[in-house]
């Protein structure tokens, strides 16, 4: 992923910014958006209608090679 390594949890991206964030190539500073770290991590876009209306979330695999949960919310964007 451009010269970065990846942190992996049962064959998929674990839920941080070693992880998702930097699969996703996504920087706070640089794309708008308010990182939440936990399992969820949580993406919210900055200058949406409603911001807990706009995100997506990202659950960690927890066993493979069961996917993760991504949930995306668009009602407030």
């Amino acid at each position: 992923m451009d010269g970065k390594a990846i942190t992996m949890v049962n064959q998929y991206p674990d839920a941080s910014q070693a992880g998702i964030l930097n699969a996703a190539q996504l920087d706070p500073t640089n794309d708008s958006v308010t990182i939440t770290a936990g399992n969820p991590l949580l993406v919210t876009i900055n200058g949406a209608a409603t911001a807990s209306n706009c995100s997506i979330s990202y659950t960690a695999a927890t066993a493979g090679p069961v996917a993760p949960l991504i949930t995306s919310v668009t009602t407030g964007c």
